[in-house]
Protein backbone atom coordinates (compact mmCIF):
# COMPACT_ATOMS: atom_id res chain seq x y z
CA UNK A 1 0.00 0.00 0.00
CA UNK A 2 3.01 2.11 0.75
CA UNK A 3 4.39 1.91 -2.61
CA UNK A 4 1.14 2.62 -4.17
CA UNK A 5 0.64 5.99 -2.03
CA UNK A 6 4.25 7.30 -1.19
CA UNK A 7 6.55 5.50 -4.03
CA UNK A 8 8.96 8.44 -3.35
CA UNK A 9 9.43 7.37 0.39
CA UNK A 10 9.58 4.34 0.31
CA UNK A 11 12.68 4.92 -2.60
CA UNK A 12 14.12 6.80 0.14
CA UNK A 13 13.71 4.30 2.92
CA UNK A 14 14.97 1.36 0.88
CA UNK A 15 18.55 3.61 -0.08
CA UNK A 16 18.55 4.23 3.70
CA UNK A 17 18.53 8.40 2.79
CA UNK A 18 16.08 9.79 5.05
CA UNK A 19 16.05 13.68 4.33
CA UNK A 20 15.89 15.97 7.54
CA UNK A 21 12.57 17.93 7.91
CA UNK A 22 12.91 21.73 7.38
CA UNK A 23 12.23 23.66 10.82
CA UNK A 24 9.89 26.38 10.56
CA UNK A 25 10.65 27.89 14.59
CA UNK A 26 11.01 31.30 14.52
CA UNK A 27 13.92 30.88 17.59
CA UNK A 28 15.46 28.92 20.20
CA UNK A 29 13.43 27.72 23.20
CA UNK A 30 9.97 28.10 21.11
CA UNK A 31 8.87 24.75 20.55
CA UNK A 32 10.30 21.95 23.46
CA UNK A 33 9.62 18.13 22.72
CA UNK A 34 9.06 16.50 26.18
CA UNK A 35 10.41 12.46 26.04
CA UNK A 36 10.94 9.56 28.96
CA UNK A 37 13.19 6.76 28.91
CA UNK A 38 11.67 3.73 30.40
CA UNK A 39 14.54 1.19 30.80
CA UNK A 40 15.58 1.85 34.14
CA UNK A 41 12.01 1.65 35.16
CA UNK A 42 12.81 -1.56 36.47
CA UNK A 43 15.49 0.24 38.94
CA UNK A 44 13.33 3.06 40.23
CA UNK A 45 14.60 5.34 38.21
CA UNK A 46 13.08 7.45 35.37
CA UNK A 47 14.87 9.71 33.19
CA UNK A 48 12.64 12.41 31.05
CA UNK A 49 14.57 14.77 28.92
CA UNK A 50 13.52 17.97 26.51
CA UNK A 51 14.94 18.75 23.46
CA UNK A 52 14.78 22.35 21.46
CA UNK A 53 13.25 22.00 18.20
CA UNK A 54 15.51 24.74 16.38
CA UNK A 55 19.12 23.58 17.84
CA UNK A 56 18.17 20.06 18.30
CA UNK A 57 20.39 20.26 21.81
CA UNK A 58 19.12 18.74 24.71
CA UNK A 59 17.83 21.38 26.91
CA UNK A 60 17.28 19.70 30.68
CA UNK A 61 17.68 16.25 31.51
CA UNK A 62 16.27 14.82 34.89
CA UNK A 63 15.80 11.40 36.72
CA UNK A 64 13.11 11.17 39.26
CA UNK A 65 11.47 8.18 40.76
CA UNK A 66 7.97 7.63 39.16
CA UNK A 67 7.10 7.70 35.20
CA UNK A 68 3.47 8.13 36.10
CA UNK A 69 3.35 10.87 37.92
CA UNK A 70 2.84 14.04 35.92
CA UNK A 71 3.30 16.88 38.36
CA UNK A 72 7.04 15.65 38.57
CA UNK A 73 7.25 15.68 34.53
CA UNK A 74 5.45 19.60 34.89
CA UNK A 75 7.91 20.82 37.80
CA UNK A 76 10.84 19.58 35.61
CA UNK A 77 9.62 21.58 33.12
CA UNK A 78 8.30 24.96 34.97
CA UNK A 79 11.62 24.69 36.57
CA UNK A 80 13.13 24.91 32.74
CA UNK A 81 10.79 28.05 31.91
CA UNK A 82 11.63 29.56 35.30
CA UNK A 83 14.84 29.79 34.59
CA UNK A 84 15.06 31.25 31.50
Amino acid sequence: MLRITDPEGVARRTANRLLRRICCCPGPNHMIHIGGYDKLKLNGIAVHGAVDELSRKIVWIKAGYSNSNLRLIAKFHLDFLLAI
